[in-house]
């Protein structure tokens, strides 16, 4: 994350993250979101979630994201 901070502080431009599900109980739970909110809190960043399964489209709905 420094080296996103670093960036934007240089920048100032936004940071575009790409976060991929991979499959229950990996990394895309509820809890993984709100770990993921805490870890970008603050930043510029635009997030684009990447379901790795056709089953986890839409998931990102349920999430509040």
């Amino acid at each position: 994350m420094a080296a996103v901070d670093t960036y934007q502080q240089r920048s100032g431009r936004s940071v575009f993250v790409e976060y991929v599900m991979l499959g229950p109980d990996v990394n895309c739970t509820e809890a993984h979101a709100h770990q993921l909110g805490a870890l970008l809190k603050g930043r510029d960043v635009l997030v684009n979630l990447v379901g790795a399964w056709p089953w986890l489209v839409g998931l990102g709905r349920g999430l509040g994201l």
